[in-house]
């Protein structure tokens, strides 16, 4: 299990929500819910790593005094303005309905004659610009800005800002850099020591290197050095499927359904129940995809839904619509939807963070699943940020059943 410090963890009656519940030859082997040291984890795992031996390239970003007439106080509490917040975002959401599809907005930008629109994006992998040239009549994707190529420190954008975002082909963003002293302790929420702390700064970055796309397959090569793949082929796993529409672009796509699939597909339809994962929201079916079987009234997918989520998806994947999920084995290759997965191993996971030295720490979702020897029981560890669960499964009538039975929080 991966991010488990500081972890407290409560028991809950979820009787009302699970119908169904263990019949006691379950609970006596996942030992009351807790994963057992007798179940053995499901450790396929094909995904291509080639890019974790590969060294970065060079960077791409001048870090550049910022312009007298732009300069403001040195002051702490401008970082504490962010665009993120409901209002704010609402408001902005009125005039730019596009931003309704992303979540976090650093800044927010427009020339003086209104042609050019800019909005920084944050995501867990980094930051994005969107783009607009025409006042607003077409936008480009999500570009990512590779932040990830400067030396290691935190590069915090300044939402009040005055330097113009965007500005003769290139993007222009005022940041302040603070580098931590890693020899002492500290935490995002109790705060850290710093060895300076730098104002009065940005980054400048020309719009044609964002945009670079050399294999042509929908992702920047930017953000392919981020993610792990190919930036030069555009099928990673050769499987058939392009990486800007492969939801796992660097696991193979299956021939036949896996068993860690089917679990995952009789987890999906539980909206109520057993936790998923954020990269599972937009996966849940419409109405015509789930149904109830009738007895027990647990929830399932139609051949319809099952049909929806096994089924490439044959449109891009925007790049800012990408998790990396920590886990012993594949988890569940066949399973798509519109969010792109980038599978990793504990231990690749290590590499990658060596490989990304970043100063805020990158929360992967992370998936623990076991069967017992049978195959005919199992148990599901998983975490969502701060927050995860523990549901045991087992298999009646050929069906996966399952029951949330414990809930993790780590502050």
């Amino acid at each position: 299990m991966a991010l488990l410090w500081g972890c407290t963890a409560w028991w809950t009656d979820l009787s009302d929500l699970y119908p169904s519940e263990p019949p006691s030859w379950v609970l006596q082997k996942t030992a009351d819910g807790q994963a057992a040291d007798a179940l053995v984890p499901d450790t396929k795992f094909t995904a291509s790593l080639d890019q974790l031996r590969l060294p970065l390239g060079p960077c791409h970003i001048k870090v550049l005094d910022l312009p007298a007439q732009y300069q403001q106080k040195a002051d702490e509490k401008r970082l504490n303005y962010f665009l993120s917040a409901d209002a704010k975002k609402k408001e902005l959401e009125v005039h730019y309905p596009v931003l309704r599809d992303y979540l976090s907005v650093s800044r927010a930008w427009v020339s003086a004659d209104k042609k050019t629109i800019a909005f920084l994006l944050y995501d867990a992998l980094g930051d994005f610009i969107l783009l607009s040239q025409d006042s607003g009549a077409h936008w480009t994707p999500p570009l990512y800005l590779g932040i990830h190529r400067l030396p290691e420190a935190w590069y915090g954008s300044l939402a009040d800002s005055k330097l113009p975002l965007v500005s003769n082909g290139k993007v222009q963003i005022e940041v302040t850099i603070w580098k931590r002293d890693k020899t002492k302790g500290g935490s995002a929420l109790e705060g850290y020591t710093y060895l300076w702390k730098k104002w009065n700064k940005y980054l400048s970055i020309r719009l044609d290197d964002l945009k670079r796309d050399t294999d042509g397959d929908g992702l920047t090569d930017l953000f392919e050095e981020r993610i792990l793949t190919n930036p030069y082929y555009s099928d990673t796993d050769k499987d058939g499927l392009p990486d800007g529409i492969d939801n796992q672009p660097l696991t193979p796509f299956p021939k036949k359904m896996t068993e860690s699939d089917e679990v995952m597909l009789s987890l999906i339809p539980n909206s109520s129940g057993p936790l998923i994962s954020s990269i599972f929201e937009l996966w849940r079916g419409t109405k015509d995809l789930v149904g109830s079987d009738g007895d027990s009234m647990t929830y399932i997918l139609t051949k319809k839904g099952i049909a929806h989520f096994t089924t490439p998806r044959s449109k891009p994947i925007p790049m800012i619509r990408t998790s990396v999920v920590l886990a012993s084995g594949d988890c569940f290759p066949r399973i798509t939807g519109d969010v792109r997965v980038i599978v990793l191993t504990k231990i690749a996971f290590q590499r990658y963070m060596k490989k990304f030295p970043d100063e805020s720490h990158l929360y992967a979702d992370s998936f623990d699943l076991r069967f017992d020897r049978s195959r005919k029981v199992g148990v599901l560890e998983q975490f969502d940020g701060n927050f995860g669960t523990t549901t045991v499964l087992w298999k009646e009538c050929g069906r996966w059943m399952s029951k949330e039975t414990q809930q993790i929080w780590c502050d």
